[in-house]
């Protein structure tokens, strides 16, 4: 909930700074380049706060994934190749996962 509405009042920053450099611009017929350039912040920082959102979904799946393959081998007492893809998958997932953590740093 929080982190909706961080991306909310983003939005919102948004929104008002691009309708008061619409604003003025229709008034005096001029782009006001600070506004353009504040404008563009915001939006850099509305997006930014996406990219992160879309980075930790992929995290999630990717947690997603080991906690199924966990539960594979659990439930099905994998031995021999089986086992052997299972744990080369479960490093796959995890690798993924430390390159999103690298990331994110």
């Amino acid at each position: 909930m929080a982190n909706e509405l961080v991306v909310i009042e983003a939005m919102k920053e948004v929104c008002s700074t691009v309708n008061t450099l619409v604003s003025s611009c229709k008034k005096t017929g001029m782009i006001n380049k600070a506004q353009m350039r504040y404008a563009a912040i915001k939006i850099d920082e509305y997006l930014q706060i996406q990219r992160s959102n879309a980075v930790h979904a992929v995290a999630n799946n990717n947690i997603r994934n080991i906690q199924s393959t966990f539960e594979l081998i659990k439930g099905m007492k994998l031995e021999g190749a089986a086992l052997t893809y299972a744990m080369r998958q479960l490093d796959i997932e995890v690798d993924a996962l430390e390159r999103i953590l690298e990331e994110m740093k």
